[in-house]
């Protein structure tokens, strides 16, 4: 059997609501980073997404900016999407919109809408991010993907699977397949 013992809960205990966590070796020093996206409010819209860099002993340093900061993540995957080899960053994030609707005065009617986002990073080769400014994916509430080369052409494609609603608020599945270009 295996023995664990608890490294992180020095560098992670004072973060508050862990939202969700994903680790890649974003810097290429051979070690798992960390992503962190963090609740920080009432909404599940407010929050924030922080990355931390593995010193191989397992010591996680924050790192002081990042283009996700402020990103409420419900889900963050690694994978190599520009492919040159190093670990870039797909988010998968949704916020819920409440509107009220007067009714003659007498009756109020609240409708939840999600607005849901992803967004693509590509890791710039040391750890640093930049967001990808013309990829265009269709947001899902209650997204999840999957990542790997369906159409073996060498580069990471993504099918991503969620809910769909219609002009009537009617929900059904929806899948999506995107096809990587890179090469």
């Amino acid at each position: 059997g295996g023995n664990f013992s608890d490294m992180l809960s020095a560098t992670f205990q004072d973060l508050g609501e862990i939202k969700s966590a994903a680790f890649a070796d974003v810097d290429g020093d051979g070690d798992q980073d960390a992503l962190i996206s963090i609740k920080s409010g009432t909404e599940p819209e407010e929050g924030t997404t922080k990355l931390y860099l593995n010193d191989g002993q397992g010591q996680f340093t924050e790192v002081a900016e990042t283009p996700f900061e402020g990103i409420s993540a419900q889900r963050a995957v690694f994978g190599d999407f520009d492919g040159d080899g190093d670990a870039d960053l797909v988010i998968f994030g949704s916020r819920q919109i409440f509107t009220s609707y007067l009714n003659d005065q007498r009756s109020m009617i609240y409708q939840e809408l999600p607005h849901p986002f992803i967004r693509l990073y590509y890791n710039e080769g040391n750890g640093s991010f930049s967001e990808s400014g013309g990829t265009s994916f269709i947001s899902l509430p209650q997204s999840a993907a999957a990542f790997t080369d369906l159409d073996n052409d060498g580069d990471t494609d993504i099918l991503q699977i969620g809910r769909h609603s219609d002009s009537r608020g009617i929900y059904s599945s929806r899948v999506i397949l995107y096809l990587n270009n890179t090469h």
